[in-house]
């Protein structure tokens, strides 16, 4: 897959979260990240956490 579609809830959560974690970095002294590094990184981490419950839904695990 080369490319995914996100709904514009999806969009806006990810403005959000990407503006307070460079709010975190700036503190930091760290350098700002974008939202499309932000979102490869979660996919990237997420990925093999990933796992169904007993009811089919999909969680995250730890």
């Amino acid at each position: 897959m080369k490319t995914l579609r996100l709904k514009v809830h999806e969009v806006d959560a990810a403005k959000i979260k990407t503006f307070e974690i460079n709010k975190v970095r700036e503190e930091k002294g760290l350098t700002s990240i974008t939202e499309s590094a932000l979102m490869h990184e979660m996919i990237r981490q997420a990925i093999p956490k990933a796992q169904i419950d007993d009811y089919g839904n999909i969680i995250i695990g730890s």
